[in-house]
């Protein structure tokens, strides 16, 4: 998957990610984000002792009331299947082959959610958002995806949850996703691919 309309970029190009990449890696060690998700990851996972070196010899008891707190909000949240349902708008005429088209495209929506398997996704999201305070999925069109019986097909929709320390918006200030001038993502590969 590239931004570029070729296939790699031009020196210019990567070095004007790098600069942005780096302003934003600089913000998040400035705001000691890496520091402070290892220590909410170590509470939630009942390590809450590890950090206080005063009692270091001394017991520690521990009732874990965050993981029961984490259980209760991912249940009620993902409680409710989020869907999306299409329907016709008003037509004068033809309204059979308007229905018809609505539950093609229904069933289409259903068959791209299980492909991808959104309720993992949500799951992690949520769970990523309760333990770090924010969560991220990404959803893109991946040209690796080929399949088909009578008519073949090369390319899907997919998802996938990115951890928060590979993702790097624009303007972090910024609350609003589609506000952001640009976001980064960071992932390994090999060279080759």
């Amino acid at each position: 998957m590239s931004i570029f309309k070729k296939d790699k970029p031009t020196v210019n190009e990567a070095t004007t990610i790098y600069k942005q990449f780096e302003s934003v890696r600089t913000y998040k060690r400035s705001m000691e984000f890496e520091k402070n998700w290892k220590k909410f990851i170590d509470f939630v996972e009942d390590r809450q002792w590890s950090y206080t070196e005063a009692n270091k010899n001394m017991p520690k008891p521990q009732h874990n009331v965050i993981k029961f707190a984490k259980k209760a909000k991912t249940s009620a949240v993902l409680s409710d299947t989020i869907k999306m349902v299409f329907e016709p708008m008003e037509t004068v005429d033809q309204e059979d082959i308007a229905n018809e088209a609505a539950d093609m495209l229904n069933d289409a929506t259903d068959q791209t959610l299980e492909e991808i398997e959104q309720p993992r996704i949500d799951a992690e999201v949520i769970s990523d958002a309760f333990t770090l305070g924010t969560g991220f999925s990404h959803y893109f069109w991946d040209k690796s995806i080929v399949g088909g019986y009578k008519t073949l097909f090369k390319g899907s929709m997919n998802g996938e949850v990115i951890d928060p320390m590979n993702i790097f918006p624009g303007n972090p200030q910024e609350k609003d996703k589609d506000k952001q001038p640009y976001w980064i993502i960071t992932y390994r590969d090999m060279i080759a691919n």
